[in-house]
């Protein structure tokens, strides 16, 4: 139960409601009392819930004679419930409406009572003690962040503008210092520098000055001054975003189920950090490769550059998945940090051995190409026609072997989770033939043991970053590398922005062109080629936002989430390595509320954003 301060954000109403005890339900359950009025004998209750698709009717409690039957179930997800005269079998298909009563469908919500009663062919269902608004903490808590943000977007603006006044001030009492006497014949030369409307006329020698009196000539494109580069801060804003999220959603997410990660097939906000994070990785490719080839650096030092980014980055992710167990026997060897080394090491390398030198310093400083000239409309894309041919090849390999290569004991081109998907027809068939490469290559003791569909379809052993879907990382690391080329191609912010738009628009379209003509599922654990497509898609548009606001038009510094982005190798394996210490998390009472879960939730995301903000200050910074 919630301390009594803070009932009025998800009341739970009275402890004791009837002879029922509420103070021993959980977060997303409820009672539901079933009266069996035509006091059959058997009645067996089977559940179907809607987060399990092509699945069959599970039996849930018997609720033979008149009861009535008080049940806990689950509210998170709408379910359809059925009665059955014969409970010998633990699964019933759906269109199987043999010994078949009454239908209900059930949708529920926390910390509520509920009566159904059964007669027959006939079920009603009433409420009789109404839910919580879970919702209701969800907005709260966003609004009071909300509120956060902008009183401190207020503070730091007052800041700002009063450490500006400062700094004015005291560069005026410096120049002071620092200037020479005044003589009186100077009075001359100063009255000389005024024209006809009395203004003064700047020499050389005065500080604003052009440095030369030819400088008001227009430069030759050869013999114009580089401008110095400036650090695009949404690349920092856009990987922070990701970090903040992936911490947040890894945290618990409140228990908000369309917080976290779909089941199997589909796409929730849980989905989208992971795909965000190695996009935003690529768009960095170009930027850090380009500008040392045009130095003329040696693509060998930079491949091995690579190459032990790569591994040490490896071997980080095993180490942070041996925090679950540490036998060797049974160590996970996949997971996120692994799929990142393996895709930025697939990318980058294509990066460093087939980017012409001639695409360098030059396009990322002045927007012109190597013979002057500006670049064309296709520029980028053309600049990367070789590697798009092998990133594509990679694409297609991902999706041929699902389609054609042959799994035992499972059909070609099953994508499903197993279990009980499809009435059990293929249990041991989790992921097809991503999870059959993970069990021939791995072995199943070095999978993840408990994937997401193993709660709901009953799924065996499945790792969701295996060695398959690595084919189809390539291609979302590589998509961020073309906005990224995109970026140091064009100098022009509207050239940019049109050109991610437009290719967010096209990634978009055909990742629902795959999903709904094409019957490739939008799934992460495979992380399938129309997965990569959406969410590449949403980080374009969002890179497209942040950019205009934080580096074209500058109405927003990117903070908080600027400091999590430059150090989020560290946020990522702080998180990981304190999930259960305080101040990080703790516990209050039963916890068995979204509002609870949501505070210390965002209690501990918090947290970890201002250590960034201290390492930030401090001016520590670390990468591999």
């Amino acid at each position: 139960m919630l301390p009594s301060a803070l009932w009025w954000l998800e009341e739970s109403g009275p402890a004791h409601f009837e002879g029922l005890d509420l103070t021993r339900l959980r977060m997303d359950q409820a009672y539901v009392r079933v009266h069996n009025d035509a006091d059959e004998d058997p009645l067996w209750l089977y559940s179907l819930s809607e987060d399990c698709v092509d699945c069959p009717y599970r039996r849930t409690a018997d609720v033979s004679g008149e009861g009535p039957h008080v049940l806990t179930v689950d509210t998170a997800r709408a379910a359809t419930w059925r009665f059955y005269t014969n409970g010998d079998n633990a699964t019933v298909p759906e269109d199987d409406l043999r010994w078949a009563g009454c239908e209900v469908p059930a949708a529920l919500g926390e910390f509520g009572v509920y009566d159904l009663h059964v007669n027959g062919s006939d079920c009603m269902l009433h409420t009789a003690q109404p839910a919580v608004n879970v919702l209701f903490p969800l907005a709260s808590v966003a609004v009071a962040l909300l509120a956060l943000a902008v009183l401190h977007g207020a503070v730091s603006l007052v800041a700002s503008c009063f450490g500006r006044r400062q700094r004015r001030r005291k560069e005026a009492r410096r120049a002071a210092a620092a200037a020479p006497p005044q003589h009186v014949e100077a009075l001359g030369d100063y009255k000389a520098q005024m024209n006809g409307n009395g203004r003064k006329l700047l020499d050389a020698d005065t500080p604003s000055a052009s440095p030369s009196p030819s400088s008001s000539l227009a430069p030759s494109p050869a013999a114009a001054p580089t401008p110095a580069r400036r650090r695009v801060r949404s690349l920092d804003v856009v990987r922070g975003i990701s970090i903040v999220l992936m911490m947040f959603v890894n945290h618990g997410a409140g228990g908000y189920w369309f917080l976290e990660h779909a089941t199997w097939d589909g796409l929730y906000v849980g989905d989208l950090v992971f795909p965000w994070f190695m996009w935003i990785m690529g768009v960095c490719i170009p930027l850090s490769v380009r500008p040392q080839l045009a130095r003329g650096a040696s693509r060998c030092r930079l491949l091995l550059q690579v190459i032990r980014r790569s591994v040490v980055l490896f071997a980080l992710g095993v180490a942070l998945t041996s925090l679950s167990t540490s036998r060797l026997e049974s160590l996970r060897v996949m997971g996120v940090l692994q799929r990142l080394a393996v895709a930025y090491l697939v990318a980058a390398s294509l990066a460093v051995l087939m980017t012409p030198r001639r695409w360098g310093a030059a396009a990322v400083d002045l927007g012109v190409g190597a013979k002057g000239r500006r670049p064309g409309v296709l520029a980028d894309v053309v600049v990367l026609l070789p590697q798009w041919v092998v990133v594509l090849a990679l694409a297609a390999l991902h999706v041929a072997a699902f389609l054609l290569l042959d799994v035992p004991g499972c059909p070609r081109g099953y994508m499903g989770p197993g279990g009980v998907h499809l009435d059990g027809a293929y249990p041991n068939c989790t992921g097809g033939a991503a999870g059959y490469v993970d069990r021939l290559v791995l072995g199943e003791e070095h999978l993840y043991q408990t994937p997401g569909a193993h709660a709901v379809y009953g799924s065996g052993p499945f790792d969701p970053e295996g060695l398959l879907g690595c084919l189809s990382s390539v291609l979302q690391v590589f998509l961020g590398v073309q906005a990224g080329t995109a970026l140091v191609t064009y100098s022009s912010w509207r050239a940019r922005v049109v050109r991610w738009f437009t290719w967010a628009v096209l990634l978009a379209a055909a990742g629902v062109c795959g999903w709904y003509f094409g019957d490739v599922p939008v799934n992460k654990s495979l992380w399938t080629v129309t997965f990569v497509a959406l969410t590449s898609s949403l980080a374009l548009v969002l890179l497209c936002v942040v950019y205009l606001l934080v580096d074209v038009w500058r109405c927003w510094t990117g903070s908080p989430f600027l400091y999590p982005g430059m150090n989020a190798l560290v946020m990522y394996a702080g998180h990981q390595l304190c999930y259960r210490l305080f101040p990080f998390h703790w516990q209050l009472g039963p916890m068995n509320t979204h509002l609870m879960r949501l505070l210390e939730n965002v209690w501990g995301t918090l947290l970890w954003i201002l250590v960034a903000v201290f390492l930030y200050r401090r001016k520590v910074f670390i990468s591999v």
